[in-house]
């Protein structure tokens, strides 16, 4: 077992991906790769054991020939109702058979993120699956990355302390990018621009690739040596100027719409869970602060392609796109802040009101409305055609599920940051509106229904009452 450990920023996450990709690029007959990434900021799935091992039996029962597919197609249908212990034991004996015939790496990014209690059982399961498999086979590696806390010991393993050990590699990293931006002619703005990033950085690998990125747009610019020294020399207190500084380049340069901007960075911090490409489009196209065609979609977000191409111009630099299989085997390209802490800066209202001259006061609940008005107005749009096969695999089936589950969280959400949500009262009124919650609750499911205590064929009060909207009880 491989424990990489570090602060805020030292390169965790870069390092286990690099990891990752390299055993990605070698995998073949003889060994198989799995990954699971915990996502403290997403649904419950995506920050526990459950997610972890509902995920990673998934890849390796698809994957492990002679008995994977068989077993899997038995035992998916099982899983979503199985209790983590179940799935500690199923995951355990699959791999007691599958590291008798192939070897076995497992990399978990961002340990921390699951919370103290369930980080510390992760570790606590890890020595006793490594301890079982051992005693059979010598095929299987864990390797993890988590942040000082929890305190916790790798037993029988080896645990990297990346800040103790990455100044000369960041420095090695800085010097190789700058040469890859520069003319050969110019080694002394090279070692000068080194210099000064690689002091600011120390022996946070996040604040050297975010000044690489500044670097390379002023270059780009044909900013002065000047302009571009007094750039990266300025103060810095925390990680914010550098994300403040990203930000409004990406604006002011790029021409880029400010809406467009806010409007993403809304959906992305707001979002309950990471959200992907298409469902970010989707969602977008449904937001009524867009102005839609007659064919109702944005003109730049036609496919997900545009979307992409969006989302780079806009938040270059602070978001990243990366393609994942989640525990149903589903392939998306999810949308991520590169760093918890962009996410948790996005988040502060005096920053964004000051980039977006909005109300400070008004920041939260203004992401949380208006994504729940889009998930309205997407369901509303698209739930009579629902059952009818022609749809069963359209492009809008991942928001589906993400305006399914969190339609009513969100509109609880922006209700207790002042905005009302009264518009559900008089939207969801009559037959119509009747036959829309009924296609809601068949979607949300019984299971679900039954933790808010609904029925499956609620009114609009009842849920107000579940979700505590106080503008629509009653």
């Amino acid at each position: 077992m491989l424990g990489l450990r570090g602060d805020l920023g030292t390169g965790k996450t870069t390092a286990i991906n690099y990891l990752f990709d390299k055993s990605r690029r070698e995998e073949n007959e003889t060994h198989i790769t799995l990954a699971f990434f915990f996502e403290g900021r997403s649904d419950f799935e995506s920050r526990t054991r459950i997610g972890m091992y509902s995920a990673l039996l998934y890849n390796l029962l698809s994957r492990a020939s002679g008995f994977g597919m068989p077993l899997w197609e038995k035992t998916n249908e099982w899983i979503t109702r199985a209790s983590v212990d179940d799935l500690r034991e199923l995951f355990l004996c699959v791999l007691l058979e599958a590291c008798k015939v192939t070897r076995i790496r497992v990399f978990l990014d961002a340990l921390d993120e699951a919370g103290d209690k369930e980080a510390r059982k992760v570790i606590a399961d890890l020595r006793r699956i490594t301890s079982e498999v051992e005693r059979v086979a010598t095929g299987l590696t864990f390797c993890f990355s988590c942040r000082n806390y929890p305190v916790f010991t790798v037993d029988n393993g080896l645990e990297i302390q990346l800040g103790e050990h990455n100044r000369e590699d960041i420095k090695h990293y800085v010097h190789f990018r700058l040469r890859e931006l520069m003319h050969a002619s110019h080694e002394y703005l090279l070692e000068t621009f080194s210099s000064i990033i690689t002091e600011k950085a120390k022996d946070c690998f996040l604040i050297a690739k975010l000044m690489i990125g500044s670097t390379q747009k002023l270059l780009r610019e044909h900013e002065s040596t000047a302009a571009i020294i007094y750039q990266l020399s300025k103060p810095s207190e925390e990680f914010g100027y550098l994300y403040r500084d990203i930000l409004r380049a990406n604006i002011h340069r790029g021409g880029n719409d400010p809406t467009m901007t806010m409007a993403l960075i809304q959906w992305l911090r707001s979002s309950i869970r990471p959200v992907s490409v298409e469902e970010l489009r989707c969602g977008l196209i449904s937001d009524e602060r867009f102005s839609p065609l007659d064919d109702g979609s944005v003109a730049i977000l036609t496919d997900e392609v545009c979307m992409t191409s969006v989302l780079r111009s806009c938040l270059s630099d602070l978001i990243q796109i990366e393609d994942v299989t989640d525990q149903t085997g589903t392939i998306k390209s999810l949308v991520r802040f590169v760093h918890f802490s962009v996410a948790e800066w996005c988040g502060r209202p005096d920053e964004m009101a000051a980039i977006f001259e909005v109300d400070a006061s008004k920041w939260v609940g203004m992401g949380h409305d208006r994504i729940s008005r889009a998930c309205y107005h997407f369901i509303r749009a698209n739930s009579m055609k629902w059952d009818e096969p022609s749809t069963q695999e359209s492009s809008g089936r991942h928001f589906r599920d993400y305006a399914i589950s969190y339609w009513f969280d969100h509109a609880a959400m922006a209700e207790a940051e002042g905005f009302s949500q009264s518009y559900l009262r008089e939207e969801l009124a009559g037959h119509r509106g009747s036959m829309l919650l009924a296609q809601w609750a068949k979607d949300y499911g019984r299971q679900r229904l039954a933790r808010h205590s609904l029925t499956m064929a609620p009114s609009v009060c009842d849920i107000a009452v579940a979700f505590n909207i106080v503008s629509c009880m009653y």
